[in-house]
């Protein structure tokens, strides 16, 4: 009859010390994957679904910044005369020139219809009217009306959010009182008128809107500056 050996005892430490280091081992892996930071992830560009891509139209080259601007998209066509004075229409969609004050008033700025003289802006707008023109501008939500920027790769306005050109660079302080605007805007129109309504506005020069009924009942439209004089008068 064989008889079984005893138990090694050195053996069962080894096994014992293995199975230890195993389970310290599986438990450090386990703390690191609960505790690791999570990994960084990689943010794929935007991509703007707009007809251009027009970078941000400046008067003077721009510097970095961190700041996004909206892309403008690009309209072509024939341009029209709209219903008013100020109102102008390509590719079925209203141009915004900025206020109809400042439209019609505003200096010589650049020529927008290639004739080789600089001439009063809604001279040149009216120069274009019938001609195939080309605008960068930023349409509204509904895209029927659209803010202009470049007119035939001529700026009109900084697209970066910059000042306007019918904005005043600071606040009125000075001028006339509203009694001598009246009385100006009457003396415009003729004798017999009566200024209907008076408005303040802001738009390049013209500093008051009057609106002016004279004695045949004919409605006129009158532009004035801060201190009075009159800039602009046409017949509604």
């Amino acid at each position: 009859m064989t008889t079984a050996a005893p138990p090694n005892p050195t053996r069962r430490r080894l096994t014992t010390a293995a199975l230890v280091a195993v389970g310290v081992v599986v438990l450090a892996v386990l703390v690191w994957l609960l505790t690791r930071p999570d990994p960084s992830e990689a943010v794929a560009p935007v991509v703007v679904d707009e007809v251009s891509a027009a970078p941000p139209v400046t008067g003077a080259a721009a510097g970095p910044s961190q700041e996004q601007v909206q892309a403008l998209t690009t309209l072509s066509g024939v341009l029209e005369h709209g219903g008013d004075t100020a109102e102008f229409v390509l590719d079925n969609v209203e141009l915004d020139f900025g206020p109809d004050a400042w439209v019609i008033t505003a200096p010589a700025t650049a020529n927008f219809d290639g004739d080789g003289t600089t001439e009063p802006l809604l001279t040149e707008l009216e120069g274009l009217v019938g001609q195939e023109v080309v605008a960068n501008v930023r349409l509204d939500e509904d895209g029927d009306d659209a803010d202009v920027f470049v007119l035939n790769d001529r700026t009109y306005r900084d697209s970066a959010g910059g000042t306007p050109p019918w904005q005043p660079p600071t606040t009125d302080t000075t001028g006339v009182s509203a009694d001598v605007v009246r009385a100006n805007a009457i003396e415009a129109v003729g004798p017999g008128s009566n200024v209907t309504e008076l408005e303040r506005v802001r738009a390049g020069n013209v500093a008051w809107e009057a609106t002016v009924v004279d004695a045949q009942g004919a409605e006129f439209n009158v532009l004035l500056s801060a201190d009075g004089t009159v800039l602009d008068q046409r017949r509604d």
